[in-house]
C-alpha cells in the first residue's frame, strides 16, 4: 500500500468517518478531527495489518498474474474447490 494512498476508516469513539493516508493511522496518538478524543495506531493495527496484506496479494497478483500464498480464496494454485472457477 502507497504511503500517500488515502484511506477512510471508522473512529472507534464517535462512527465519523477518518479519510487520511495511510501514515496518519501510524503515528503513535493523533486526535479524530470530528469528536477531538485521542486515537493512537494500535487501536487501527489490526485493520491496516489486513489492508496492507491484501494489497500486497494484489500487487503480486498483478505481477506475477497468480494469486499468492496469502491472497485469494485458498491461497492454491488449480481447481480449489470453492466454485470460484480457479
Amino acid at each position: 500500500m502507497s504511503e500517500k494512498e488515502m484511506i477512510a476508516l471508522e473512529c472507534p469513539h464517535c462512527q465519523g468517518e477518518l479519510y487520511q493516508p495511510l501514515p496518519w493511522f501510524k503515528k503513535a496518538s493523533f486526535l479524530c478531527p470530528a469528536c477531538e478524543k485521542a486515537l493512537k495506531a494500535e487501536d487501527f493495527a489490526t485493520i491496516i495489518a489486513a489492508l496492507e496484506e491484501e494489497m500486497d496479494a494484489y500487487h503480486a497478483e498483478l505481477i506475477h498474474g497468480e494469486t499468492s500464498a496469502t491472497g485469494g480464496c485458498c491461497g492454491s494454485k488449480g481447481h480449489c474447490g470453492c466454485g470460484k472457477g480457479h
